[in-house]
């Protein structure tokens, strides 16, 4: 059975917009991360790990303090958006912050493909004022077997396009989170079995 979930709502025209911006597939995954965050609070500071392009948090924060990615890319199209104070191009652990500065990290799928997810999340710790807290989405072990196809080669071919390294089981997310330091206060899952099918059977053909 899974666990109870919290009601997850987005305006109509919020989900256009992602529509448009990401198509159908993309966007059902997004409008679920979008509406589970917003049912946070962020003290600030407010730091994004691996903060992409910023679009997806723009539909949650209007203002954030710093942005870090390690793409040249990304960090380009997150500047265009005007929306943070400062960004990086490095990986966390790496980056020139001050250690106990920040009030809040988010990430948004980011922490399942990182090949060292445990300096990063140290870094996160050290980072964070006391009191500060984590906020992330990751899939779990739970994708590989929500897919559309049942099969193990469909499986392990869409998680190498995915490049998922960290698809844990709850409690593994907890040793590895503890281990770093942390308390974990909460855990909301956001999207069931059948969303994730439907994002799987949405998506483009990769070759």
């Amino acid at each position: 059975m899974e666990p109870p979930r919290p009601t997850l709502r987005l305006a109509a025209s919020d989900f256009h917009i992602l529509l448009e911006r990401l198509g159908p597939s993309l966007t059902l995954w997004r409008a679920a991360e979008i509406a589970a965050r917003r049912l946070q609070t962020y003290e600030r500071p407010i730091l994004d790990l691996g903060c992409g392009d910023g679009i997806v948090t723009s539909f949650v924060l209007p203002r954030v303090d710093i942005g870090v990615d390690p793409s040249a890319h990304a960090i380009t199209c997150a500047t265009a958006l005007s929306m943070y104070d400062r960004l990086k191009q490095q990986r966390l652990e790496d980056a020139t912050i001050p250690a106990a500065s920040v009030g809040t990290i988010l990430s948004n799928s980011v922490l399942e493909h990182l090949p060292n997810v445990g300096l990063t999340l140290t870094a996160a710790h050290r980072l964070l004022r006391p009191g500060g807290r984590l906020i992330f989405t990751a899939p779990t072990e739970a994708f590989s077997n929500w897919l559309a196809l049942p099969l193990p080669a469909y499986r392990q071919w869409r998680n190498h396009h995915y490049e998922h390294r960290n698809l844990w089981p709850l409690d593994r997310w907890v040793f590895e989170l503890t281990r770093a330091g942390f308390r974990i206060t909460s855990v909301q899952p956001y999207l069931r079995r059948k969303l994730v099918t439907a994002w799987d059977a949405l998506g483009p053909v990769i070759n």
